[in-house]
């Protein structure tokens, strides 16, 4: 299930759950949109380092009499794209929401791609325990089946088991997070007039 729609009313809700969207154009331009304008989207997101957010984002309070607009494309926990726009029906026989969609594929392909294997790289870590490390990723691994983040015994390296794909992303945010934090100094103490540094406190 990606998404949830609420029908009350006078009004209609709707909630997407772990999907990433982007506004893809207007009205006139959903049957002309090509595949790889909506794959480009979702292309610089990932070159952005932009992760699926954990909180379900929602919209509240539309109109049933509210037509088609511009609409969106989207990529789902599967990693299926497309895009999608509602209109809200409101007549002497029905009242409810259609919604217009279009599944993408890129022009030349017949077939999806084949789902990645996982693969596990450990990371050795230097300013920050295993254990916060893999607290932080997880928005990146999200609690998907057969991803994981383990710490060593050690509490210093870090086994994370994903698709190449999110290793990348987490090689990435490993070494931007792996780095030293910044202690505030003391005021200068009245014999040395040197300033005096607290130790990290390990957990």
């Amino acid at each position: 299930m990606d998404v949830l729609l609420h029908l009350g009313e006078k009004n209609w809700d709707m909630m997407t759950l772990e999907m990433q969207e982007e506004f893809a154009g207007q009205l006139n331009e959903l049957e002309t949109i090509s595949p790889e304008k909506v794959i480009a989207l979702f292309a610089q997101k990932d070159a952005d380092h932009l992760v699926r957010d954990e909180v379900p984002a929602s919209s509240f309070g539309n109109s049933y009499r509210d037509g088609f607009g511009s609409f969106n494309a989207f990529r789902t926990r599967s990693n299926t794209m497309g895009v999608y726009q509602f209109e809200g029906v409101d007549n002497s026989t029905r009242r409810g929401v259609a919604i217009r969609y279009k599944l993408m594929q890129a022009t030349g392909s017949t077939s999806a791609a084949p789902p990645q294997t996982n693969a596990s790289r450990t990371f050795s870590l230097r300013h920050i325990l295993a254990s916060e490390m893999a607290d932080d990723l997880r928005q990146i691994l999200l609690g998907r089946f057969g991803m994981e983040a383990r710490p060593a015994p050690d509490n210093m390296q870090l086994t994370v088991t994903a698709p190449p794909e999110v290793l990348n992303r987490v090689t990435t945010f490993v070494a931007v997070n792996d780095w030293p934090k910044t202690i505030p100094r003391s005021r200068e103490n009245a014999e040395g007039g040197r300033a005096v540094v607290l130790p990290r406190l390990q957990h």
